[in-house]
């Protein structure tokens, strides 16, 4: 017969009492490391994990070539890279980057949303063959309404570089191609009866298929007038308008770590990053450059939560008007 309860009985005893002398949190991180150094590494691998620091970051995993094959980012990089190994026998991605992996290499930061910053920025950059969804950037493209009702077509498709990030309040939706938009625009006029001719959907002239079929509510044969359904355009894409940028000229968001004493101050202007510096100096000449702005959808919905979401910054938040 089984006899382990009585040892099950007094362990977890003795960890009431270590959780009461100690706290949970060191308990949880005394855990936490005992598990990490049950992690078997790769044989080949010439770092040394426990050289990461256990600060936040960005780390790189390179295998046999120049580039990295991956790249991630944590507020515990240390932690964050054993788990990958950790991982390794019940996940097939996990195993391959542990079969290929050679070294690794850091890059520190003050706070999360610089790991996550640099890491978006390297991601693009550098194209990792393992980071599928930060590369698939694509080209970028959003619907831009004409001022007219009686334009045609309403909506023009703009591609990405050619985005303008001081006027992005007069673009709708982001899509990562051409067809998305496309079907996008064709779901919301069947759902709001909007006509697909005026919208560029179909061409020709005269009563429309959606009409015919009850899907559009009449502007090709002269049932609604062009105001209202341009109205109603802009009521069924108000949901997709991007953001104007809520601020005059660039502000800073400020990140301190106070484990490891550094600072790091992230500059934006018109949702777009334009540096990330640690000294005066620094932000004076970040300040006194005029970098080519870049629209970034990753960057942009980053902001998005930053700044306007329910946890925006108070004191971390400084402005260079």
């Amino acid at each position: 017969r089984h006899r382990a309860m009585g040892d099950v009985d007094a362990v977890l005893a003795w960890l009431q009492v270590a959780q009461a002398e100690l706290g949970l949190e060191r308990l949880q991180t005394a855990a936490q490391e005992l598990m990490q150094s049950s992690a078997s590494l790769p044989p080949q691998l010439e770092t040394a994990v426990h050289d990461l620091p256990q600060q936040p970051g960005v780390y790189l995993f390179y295998g046999e070539g120049s580039m990295p094959m991956y790249i991630g980012k944590s507020v515990n990089l240390r932690a964050r890279v054993m788990s990958h190994f950790q991982a390794a026998p019940r996940v097939a991605r996990e195993m391959r980057m542990a079969q290929e992996i050679r070294r690794i290499e850091w890059r520190e930061t003050a706070g999360e949303l610089g790991a996550l910053l640099l890491e978006a920025r390297l991601v693009k950059q550098m194209q990792p063959i393992q980071n599928r969804q930060l590369r698939r950037q694509g080209q970028l493209c959003a619907w831009r309404l004409a001022a007219e009702p009686d334009a045609r077509p309403l909506l023009t498709l703009v591609r990405g570089d050619a985005f303008e990030p001081q006027t992005l309040d007069q673009l709708y939706g982001v899509y990562r191609s051409r067809r998305q938009a496309t079907e996008s625009l064709r779901l919301l006029a069947q759902d709001n009866g909007l006509c697909p001719q005026a919208l560029g959907l179909e061409t020709g002239s005269g009563r429309c298929f959606a009409q015919q079929i009850g899907q559009c509510r009449g502007l090709c044969t002269g049932q609604e007038s062009a105001a209202r359904h341009h109205l109603r355009l802009q009521q069924a894409l108000a949901g997709q308008r991007l953001q104007a940028w809520p601020f005059i000229g660039v502000v800073g968001l400020r990140e301190y770590n106070a484990a490891s004493g550094r600072t790091d101050i992230h500059l934006f202007a018109h949702w777009c990053h334009l540096a990330t510096v640690q000294d005066e100096a620094d932000l004076h000449e970040a300040l006194a450059s005029r970098s080519t702005l870049a629209f970034d959808l990753d960057t942009y919905r980053l902001l998005l939560k930053r700044l306007l979401g329910p946890k925006a910054p108070g004191p971390g938040l400084l402005r260079f008007d």
